[in-house]
């Protein structure tokens, strides 16, 4: 087996998650149900929307950047155990940008009100 593909994919998917961070970051998305933090807090008003999206933003440049830094260690150094830590990174990454953007939209929202 090829060991290099799945640090390749997960090059990917880091990478992807950097580019569709960037809007977010410039509050360049309106409000809309396809593409951003959508969480209730999110659709309260335009500022809320922008300020959760952008904070959102923000945590998935974070959350890829620790995903492409993974996949390039994948690729310099080789290993069968990559298998587990890179996928562990991922998941581990996008769960706590989840997390992290949900207390995010709560704490707005209460701060809001």
């Amino acid at each position: 087996m090829n060991p290099t593909w799945l640090p390749l994919v997960h090059l990917g998917v880091g990478l992807l998650g950097a580019g569709l961070s960037l809007p977010l970051i410039w509050r360049k998305v309106p409000m809309n149900r396809l593409y951003g933090v959508r969480f209730p807090q999110s659709f309260r008003s335009d500022e809320a929307w922008y300020a959760i999206n952008a904070y959102g933003g923000k945590v998935l440049l974070v959350a890829s950047i620790l995903i492409v830094g993974a996949a390039v260690y994948g690729l310099l150094f080789p290993s069968p155990a990559y298998f587990i830590t890179g996928t562990v990174v991922i998941l581990v990454s996008v769960l706590l940008a989840c997390v992290e953007c949900y207390r995010f939209a709560r704490k707005w929202a209460t701060r809001s009100e």
